[in-house]
């Protein structure tokens, strides 16, 4: 039998670049075996409009200036960073009602079709930002008029509808493709087991190497300031450290434990802080 999962948060959707909670009552997602509650999910009030807009406006074109290998890269890391953080998603996949063996087709088969886009990507595209398609066609007699058909990505973004009984090899399976041609994709996965999907959202947005991470990571020296970049990293240290659910559990715990003789929201701000300030002089030894 299944353990009731200690901390029921509410899932979050990534929107334009943030973590964003629905404005309506969450609904609760159930332990297909227990009957107990796994998280809590609402997509009531999200601006879907900014997130299309910031997949056609930013996602879009920073992908478009990768060349194929750099997206199959770019691949390669995430199903790397995937892979090792594959126990925690066997973990919470028995909520589903899957055995280990039918969490591995749905975990490691979506994570090794991620990796296989990524070898397929280097080994039979060119490292460039467009491919020719067939020869050079002639338009002429004379030759004097010729033609050559190439094939760019298309701008825009792609929308994933995934269903219920794959919520990591169907997320992974279209996504690989899809960023590999250079296009970025809204992903829906299907409520019931939205929390696994979710799961593994985090640390492939945590690598930070897909475009919106990129862009910051370029951006930022070009400022030239140092102390907005030890700025940056003082505010991310302490946002990562208080968004992380571990953390959260361990400041209610401490509540708990010591009957409200520690206060637990203190405890996590001491916490955050401490981190902040590490990853901002972290930050300040690198510049």
């Amino acid at each position: 039998m299944n353990a009731p999962v200690k901390n029921v948060r509410q899932l979050e959707s990534y929107i334009a670049g943030q973590w964003v909670r629905g404005a309506g009552k969450a609904v609760p997602l159930l332990d297909a075996a227990t009957g107990e509650p796994v998280a809590l999910i609402d997509a009531s009030g999200i601006d879907l409009k900014a997130a299309l807009s910031f997949g056609r406006e930013t996602g879009n074109p920073a992908l478009r200036r990768m060349s194929f290998h750099e997206r199959a890269l770019m691949l390669k890391a995430l199903g790397q960073a995937l892979m090792e953080a594959k126990e925690e998603f066997y973990a919470l996949s028995t909520a589903t009602g899957a055995t280990r063996t039918d969490s591995w087709i749905d975990i490691e088969g979506g994570i090794g079709t991620l990796l296989s886009y990524a070898s397929k990507g280097r080994r039979e595209l060119p490292n460039t930002r467009t491919l020719v398609d067939g020869d050079v066609e002639l338009l002429s007699r004379d030759n004097s008029f010729s033609g050559q058909h190439i094939l760019t990505p298309l701008e825009g973004l792609a929308v994933h509808i995934n269903a219920f009984n794959f919520p990591c090899w169907g997320m992974l399976e279209k996504l690989a493709p899809t960023l590999l041609a250079g296009m970025p994709a809204i992903v829906a996965p299907a409520s019931q087991t939205a929390y696994l999907t979710a799961l593994m959202v985090r640390p492939i947005v945590d690598l930070g190497i897909l475009p919106m991470g990129r862009f910051i990571g370029a951006e930022l020296p070009r400022k030239g300031s140092v102390a907005l970049i030890v700025g940056f990293g003082f505010a991310i240290g302490f946002a990562t450290t208080l968004a992380e659910p571990d953390v959260l559990v361990l400041a209610r715990q401490i509540d708990d434990i010591s009957e409200n003789g520690i206060n637990g929201t203190v405890v996590l701000y001491v916490i955050g802080g401490g981190v902040a300030i590490f990853t901002a002089l972290a930050m300040a030894r690198i510049v």
